[in-house]
């Protein structure tokens, strides 16, 4: 199912190459190999977890021994006769754990403990690979944009040499403006080639979430654009919801896991008890009648070299690790969330001056291009003024684009998923 829908979307893709930010990420979820291995370790955890409740439950086997023995010598106290050179015996044979220091309920704990810090870490997976995505996504439209611009630059200084030159043809302008305009579209188009080549490497960097192999080097992707929210909610939503997420919520799963190698580790102070028996199928020598038998084994550590306490001591350390681990974690969470809903919010604001900027821009170098004309200003002036629109032009989409990068970026810190 998942491979038709991931051809189905694909499909799509290839036809038209209009994406939208949910439809890469979902492609992502289908194509990208962490999530398949953060999977794989549920699984894994799960038949761990099986694992420790068969270690409690009884075992039974098939058992045989064969034992070869010297005859005795006829002088000796034994009786020739009486001693089987040839032993050999079969049986059925159950073992039951009865007591193992309660170890054996330890190890299930720490079992369910660590399938379920695994199904965590599988969810957070999800929000780091939406956070790559988010960048790959947004750092294309940036680099689209700023080709758009340059590509505008381009045309405008253009129209500058064609316009001066037919002026410097009838004397109208001097050779050194039309020097100065063609040094400019020359200029223009060096740094054309340079955003088009990081428009090329931000492609690949999506066509990586979207296991785009098949792509021609031609084609481009055409991403839609969403509206920027003109108020975002207080930090303390955001806040609240960050500590909510599953990566601290598997990081406490951890902190129990370490808790239960502490009492595995204590266990190794106390006895073990453990069951046993046979039915026999065959059985030769005095007791080859008896069909049956059973017992016990009873285990008390008295001396193991200080090796119990040192490990007892190595998971109490080992739990302070993992506690320190979360503090440090759910910190860097609080920061983050701080540092980018502070930064969204002063560019919303930013971003109405640029977008006041950017038209009085404009106004003036349309209005500087009607003034040369009239002999009012010089070429210098029309140029500085339209390098100034489109530089304005380029910080308005770039920090308009970064700004709603950052916002679904505060978004998935938060665990909003698509």
């Amino acid at each position: 199912m998942a491979l038709l829908l991931n051809l189905l979307i694909f499909s799509c893709f290839t036809q038209a190459r209009e994406l939208n930010l949910k439809d890469v990420y979902q492609t992502a979820v289908i194509n990208t190999e962490v999530i398949k291995r953060n999977q794989a370790r549920v699984e894994q955890a799960q038949e761990k977890k099986s694992q420790a409740i068969g270690a409690m439950l009884p075992s039974l086997a098939l058992r045989a021994n064969y034992l070869k023995i010297q005859a005795p010598d006829q002088g000796g106290g034994t009786p020739r006769g009486l001693v089987l050179t040839d032993q050999y015996s079969s049986s059925l044979y159950v073992t039951q754990p009865l007591f193992k220091g309660l170890r054996e309920y330890s190890v299930h704990r720490q079992a369910k403990a660590t399938l379920l810090q695994n199904q965590y870490l599988a969810d957070a997976s999800r929000i780091t690979l939406y956070q790559g995505v988010i960048t790959a996504y947004y750092n294309l439209i940036i680099a689209q944009k700023d080709f758009e611009n340059y590509k505008t630059l381009e045309k405008y200084s253009s129209e500058r040499v064609k316009e001066l030159r037919q002026r410097a043809d009838i004397g109208r302008s001097r050779r050194g403006e039309l020097l100065q305009s063609e040094a400019q579209l020359s200029n223009v188009k060096a740094q054309l080639v340079d955003a088009e080549g990081i428009v090329a490497e931000s492609e690949a960097q999506l066509a990586f979430y979207l296991n785009d192999r098949g792509r021609s080097e031609k084609e481009t992707y055409v991403l839609a654009e969403e509206e920027l929210p003109t108020t975002i909610k207080d930090l303390d939503f955001y806040q609240s919801r960050a500590l909510e997420r599953p990566d601290l919520k598997a990081k406490m799963a951890e902190v129990q896991i370490t808790d239960e190698t502490i009492s595995q580790a204590k266990g190794g102070h106390l006895p073990s008890l453990d069951a046993f028996g046979n039915y026999y199928l065959t059985r030769t020598g005095l007791l080859q009648t008896s069909k049956w038998d059973v017992g016990l084994t009873f285990l008390f550590p008295l001396f193991q070299g200080g090796v119990v306490q040192s490990q007892v001591k190595e998971a109490v350390e080992k739990k302070t690790e993992t506690i320190l681990a979360y503090d440090e974690i759910k910190r860097g969470i609080e920061r983050d969330v701080f540092v980018l809903h502070e930064s969204v919010s002063r560019s919303l604001k930013q971003l109405k001056e640029l977008e006041a900027a950017m038209k009085k821009t404009e106004d003036t170098y349309k209005e500087n291009i009607k003034d040369y004309r009239y002999g009012l200003v010089t070429t210098l002036d029309v140029l500085v003024s339209l390098n100034s629109f489109v530089e304005t032009k380029r910080t308005y989409d770039r920090v308009k684009n970064q700004t709603m990068m950052s916002y679904k970026n505060l978004e998935a810190l938060a665990g909003v998923l698509p």
